[in-house]
């Protein structure tokens, strides 16, 4: 993947605009490949798509992406980029992620980096940031005790940093100090009692904000559909009879379906985080001990740009498999959640691709390629439905279905471009794991590829401005 710095918001590059010519443009809502286009961009943003040999004249051509496939920057919609630290952040450029949805951790921190990334100061995907991490008073205070107990100055801190909700008149006052904080959105993790669960849902809508969350134990999944939930995250768990189950387990086939429905007319998003689950939960320890002890990444290569910090936490979180006891049966549990993605995308529920970046043996930026395979080998969707899930849908989430997810004029220049050595079907997500890896390059509104360009008024020139070769890891480049 090549990348270099772009310029600042209200600094042009010295040529514009671009024509990127003969390449095979992905339509993702139509589900079909549009062959020997030509992308035309000025000012970040798309200002056409024409046939090879149609674009206007002075421009600056981009003659050496022939026969490669475009597709959308692709976006991972659940990460904790406190936990993997700023020094991921070019690894998600490197990737082909332009956006992503932080869901909470180190506040000050991922706001001061996302509006560097936004002023372009830093390279790295756009970030929406979660305000800090609501939690039901009870389970904070009893966590942070445990933390305490066994001297965990990392759990510690973390749990120091969420806020506790027991009232309505703490739901209000958390989300006022989240207008003040600037966040872009707020995370419910364990739901306080429905009175203050509605009360923050009311006072988010006064005050423009969205709610995402954990499927909340205290409310049925319609009424939190119902009620304004955004989006819900990982699989959906319930206690029945003092045992942990998966919600849908408890809901007839008719009433799953009836659900699903009220999810897509609601516009309530769905977030699996499939990996985040074959972490530690399905991966074999044998497996586990060995990528934990290959901090070297000798035998996968994306330990090397794991920071060593997340590496101790991950560590750390092994040691504790060891002693759980009552372990749940996660494979059950996979099979389960697996069961209703396809039927929630056939019923129209907006599927979100999300990795869950921070949890164990989820490499930042790399996973979400592993997202998307296992959305279509283990779950059953198509690979355009897949491919939807970090681009079309992720725009359609955030409001801006025109502008992100797409390539078409008027949408931003968030652009990955697959080797022309690749299938032109799509028709499998390996073949996209393939393309995503070396020989493939993104163009982003503040940063693009190093390309030799050509001048329509003739002669050859270099369509790169402010290289920063330096923040990108040599393999990635």
């Amino acid at each position: 993947m090549w990348a270099c710095r772009g310029a600042a918001p209200g600094i042009e590059p010295a040529h514009r605009p671009l024509a990127i010519t003969n390449v095979h443009v992905v339509d993702l809502r139509q589900g079909r490949v549009d062959s020997n286009r030509t992308v035309l961009i000025e000012g970040g943003t798309i200002s056409g798509v024409v046939a090879a040999g149609r674009e206007p004249s002075r421009v600056v051509h981009i003659d050496n992406l022939r026969g490669a496939f475009v597709i959308p920057g692709l976006w991972d919609m659940h990460v904790h980029i406190g936990r993997s630290r700023r020094s991921t952040l070019p690894l998600y450029v490197a990737n082909g992620i332009t956006g992503v949805r932080d869901m909470g951790g180190d506040f000050p921190n991922v706001r001061a980096w996302a509006d560097s990334v936004a002023s372009g100061l830093l390279l790295g995907p756009e970030i929406l940031v979660s305000g800090p991490v609501l939690e039901r008073t009870a389970w904070l205070n009893a966590v942070m005790k445990y933390a305490v107990d066994n001297r965990d100055t990392a759990l510690a801190r973390d749990m120091g940093e969420r806020i506790a909700i027991d009232s309505p008149e703490d739901a209000i006052r958390a989300v006022d100090s989240m207008v003040v904080m600037r966040a872009d959105f707020v995370k419910i993790r364990n739901d306080a009692a429905p009175a203050t669960t509605f009360a923050l849902l009311r006072r988010a809508r006064e005050r423009g904000l969205r709610v995402v969350g954990h499927w909340p134990a205290r409310l049925t999944p319609k009424t939190a559909s119902d009620s304004g939930y955004a989006s819900l995250e990982h699989g959906p768990l319930t206690v029945t009879n003092g045992a942990l189950v998966p919600t849908f387990d408890t809901m007839s086939s008719e009433q799953r379906s009836v659900f699903f429905a009220t999810m897509a007319r609601n516009g309530t998003a769905y977030t699996p985080t499939l990996v985040a689950l074959k972490g530690f939960r399905l991966t074999p320890d044998s497996v586990i001990a060995r990528v934990l002890a290959d901090t070297s990444g000798m035998a996968d290569h994306r330990m090397r740009y794991v920071p060593r910090s997340l590496i101790a936490s991950w560590k750390s979180g092994f040691a504790l498999t060891a002693i759980e006891t009552n372990k749940p049966d996660w494979a059950s549990f996979y099979r389960s959640f697996l069961r209703d993605i396809r039927p929630m995308a056939d019923a129209g529920v907006v599927l979100l691709a999300g990795t869950d970046v921070g949890s164990p043996l989820v490499f930042p930026a790399f996973s979400l390629v592993d997202e998307l395979e296992a959305l279509v080998t283990d779950a059953g969707l198509s690979a355009l439905q897949s491919l939807r899930t970090a681009t079309l849908n992720a725009g359609t989430w955030l409001g801006k279905s025109g502008e992100i997810g797409v390539v078409d004029a008027g949408a931003r220049a968030d652009l990955v471009f697959l080797p022309p050595a690749r299938s032109t079907t799509f028709a499998t997500c390996d073949e996209s794991r393939q393309s995503l890896g070396a020989g493939s390059c993104s163009i982003g509104r503040r940063w693009t590829s190093c390309l030799p360009a050509r001048s329509s008024r003739g002669g050859s020139e270099r369509e790169c401005w402010r290289p920063s070769w330096s923040t990108i890891p040599r393999s990635c480049s």
